[in-house]
């Protein structure tokens, strides 16, 4: 069931043409037949403004050219600007005749963001010059808007990060009919919130059935269940902030690092509890001790614990041969549910 709801949802739009790409940032999309191709990503070159936002710029400021993506390693002064700072991003569209009503959708942008397309504004959060004047929050928006007579129109968007490892505009804002957008969104959240409804049910019934009659298997089987449910609703469309429309970024990032972290822990406590006599105790001890190490960064502030992120995935990369091997050999053994077990972890 599980795996077919994942199907489901990855199996969304579909861009049946090759979009085009913004060029020193002007994306011309006469071309692009949106009633049968749907929705496009603006990729390509943006212009990009760094340590400016758009009422700093002046007419004669030249623009660097930025796509989307992390703006880390952009060069500002012959240096990289690094995640904690400000800038503006434009582009300039040119759309055919038989769009109606276009719209953008705009998600992944830490952390901050002030969109203005047209004489339409909207922002997520407070993007600031400073730690002091920013308000971090990280939520997708849809912006409706008109074009002009001839077809243009430019989009702005401002954005601030003074908190996670990386800044910037993280992944491409699509361009798309306003009704197609918003039914993608609907879909999209619909796919989330049942595959993290499926993962909490099994996971409180298997919490509950441990406490009925004491089985240390459907304990952790059901905490990393319940994990599952809690993170996929913290990532992609963030269907969270339906529920909690006002959760503070700082609770926001501690929830989806934390429940990372224990994860890993929870894994590897349900790999023992099932397969003892293949998983050694102290690679168990090891790899638990190392998911209570990061959840101890925790403490530390949000741009600290985010940037340890890779040391965790290192982690991961070595537990992974260990998690295929121990359930394999447990195969080879014909103990109960390895199989199963195997079956899962591949298909995760």
């Amino acid at each position: 069931m599980v795996f077919m709801v994942t199907l489901g949802a990855c199996s969304g739009v579909e861009h049946p043409t090759s979009p085009p790409k913004a060029v020193a940032g002007v994306l011309d999309l006469r071309q692009w037949n949106f009633p049968e191709a749907g929705i496009v990503p603006l990729t390509g070159e943006w212009k990009f403004y760094p340590e400016k936002l758009a009422m700093d710029i002046q007419p004669s400021d030249q623009s660097g050219l930025l796509a989307p993506g992390p703006w880390n390693d952009f060069q500002v002064r012959n240096q990289a600007m690094g995640a904690l700072t400000y800038g503006t991003y434009r582009l300039k569209v040119i759309l055919p005749e038989n769009i109606h009503s276009p719209a953008l959708y705009i998600n992944a942008v830490d952390s901050a963001m002030r969109v203005r397309v047209q004489d339409v504004t909207m922002q997520v959060g407070i993007p600031g010059r400073t730690p002091e004047t920013t308000e971090h929050v990280v939520k997708p928006i849809i912006v409706n808007f008109e074009p002009e007579v001839d077809g243009t129109a430019l989009i702005t968007i401002e954005v601030a990060n003074f908190a996670h490892r990386n800044g910037g505009m993280l992944v491409a804002p699509e361009l798309g009919e306003y009704k197609e957008i918003v039914l993608q969104e609907k879909q999209n959240q619909i796919w989330q919130a049942m595959l993290a409804a499926v993962f909490l049910l099994f996971g409180f019934y298997l919490v509950a059935l441990h406490l009925i009659r004491t089985n240390r298997t459907a304990l952790w089987a059901g905490t990393y269940s319940l994990y599952i449910a809690l993170r996929t609703t913290l990532t992609g469309n963030e269907v969270i902030h339906i529920v909690f429309p006002q959760l503070p970024f700082e609770l926001d990032m501690a929830l989806e690092y934390l429940g990372l972290y224990l994860s890993f822990a929870f894994f590897s406590m349900l790999a023992y509890e099932l397969f003892p006599d293949e998983y050694p105790r102290r690679l168990r001890n090891l790899f638990c001790g190392a998911g209570f190490l990061m959840v101890c960064t925790l403490a530390l502030p949000i741009f600290v614990y985010t940037s340890v992120l890779p040391v965790f995935q290192l982690v991961v990369l070595l537990f992974v041969p260990i998690a295929v091997y121990v359930p394999l050999r447990a195969v080879l053994r014909r103990r109960p549910s390895a199989l199963i077990f195997l079956s899962g972890f591949i298909l995760l």
